[in-house]
């Protein structure tokens, strides 16, 4: 398990989380996107996302001109670049055992 992925998502839902009570949008998406991460991290969803991960885009896109949201997008574009890498590991490790 990767605790320092686990912390990097609980933090950004965290954040996200609060945009979402604000009403900001895309805020659900996001949290329903990090919360599918959080549990393929620790072990509880073994099915892929229904849709790519796309969290740091759609932030992106919609609000690229507003600075206070560029640390975010950061974060976020390092945990599916970490997803990305993890589920790499798990594809490898399922041929390996075939």
């Amino acid at each position: 398990m990767n605790h320092l992925l686990i912390a990097n998502i609980e933090r950004a839902l965290e954040t996200v989380r609060y945009y979402a009570q604000q009403g900001f949008w895309p805020a659900p998406s996001l949290v329903q996107q990090l919360e599918w991460c959080q549990r393929r991290v620790c072990g509880e969803m073994l099915e892929p996302p229904l849709f790519p991960l796309c969290m740091a885009s759609l932030l992106h896109q919609q609000h690229a001109d507003r600075g206070e949201y560029s640390l975010l997008i950061h974060e976020l574009r390092e945990i599916e670049q970490s997803m990305e890498e993890l589920e790499m590991r798990s594809f490898e490790y399922t041929a390996l055992c075939a």
